[in-house]
């Protein structure tokens, strides 16, 4: 399975805003954010490739300029375009608003329900699932691909934004695992020391390259997979 993860707003939008704890929050920072963590959790534990829309880009802006999206999404079996939502309520009032997700009209609810249902365990809401022509979706439908927009949270809610900050990696946890359970897709099976490794302590590429350079680095790499995995 191919995904298409795309990031909202950006390149000059910064979408909804919002100030948590004395910082200042922009929707743009916070879906580029998760894309990236998403992206990430899904090739570590599971058998399907993600791409990504150029995070310097604004997917709706070049709609909005004539510009085709039909590369972009060639090849997907799936597009899922990320966002946080908000309300103008900025008080603290103990409870959350929430997830929602929306999919074009007549398009396949059963994995936009699954993300919904996904972030509820971690105290967000949910909302559901529903039925809005937004443009990013909609042109991906036009090209034959299923897709769907994620509001997360309410970004201005402090009640949902100190739940996604506290929780980042959670949060692109679940998301990972409701849309692999929705298309049934295998963990992905680690097939060598060097995976078992990068897999279980999270290390980037150039981290295990630099210990495969080590000159006992294999014997490294199988002691550690073997701990690992005992």
């Amino acid at each position: 399975m191919k995904l298409l993860l795309i990031a909202g707003h950006g390149a000059g939008d910064p979408g909804a805003t919002a100030t948590y704890a004395g910082k200042r929050y922009r929707e743009a920072d916070e879906t580029r954010d998760l894309a990236a963590r998403l992206a990430s959790e899904l090739k570590k534990r599971y058998e399907i490739t993600v791409t990504q829309f150029d995070p310097a880009k604004n997917a709706y802006t070049e709609l909005q300029r004539g510009r085709s999206l039909a590369a972009s999404f060639s090849g997907c079996d799936y597009a899922l375009e990320l966002h946080f939502n908000a309300s103008g309520v900025s008080a603290a009032d103990g409870r959350r608003k929430g997830t929602e997700c929306y999919i074009p009209v007549g398009g396949e609810a059963g994995p936009a329900a699954a993300l919904c249902a996904a972030l509820q365990p971690l105290g967000f809401p949910n909302r559901g699932v529903r039925h809005k022509n937004f443009a990013v979706i909609s042109a991906a439908k036009r090209a034959g691909v299923p897709a769907a927009l994620l509001e997360v949270c309410f970004l201005d809610d402090p009640d949902d934004c100190s739940l996604w900050l506290q929780n980042k990696e959670a949060v692109a946890a679940a998301i990972a695992d409701g849309l692999c359970r929705a298309f049934s897709l295998p963990l992905r099976q680690p097939r060598t020391s060097r995976e078992i490794v990068q897999t279980a302590a999270g290390l980037s590429d150039g981290t295990m390259d630099y210990l495969a350079s080590y000159r006992w680095g294999k014997e490294l790499l199988d002691k550690l997979a073997a701990a690992i995995t005992r």
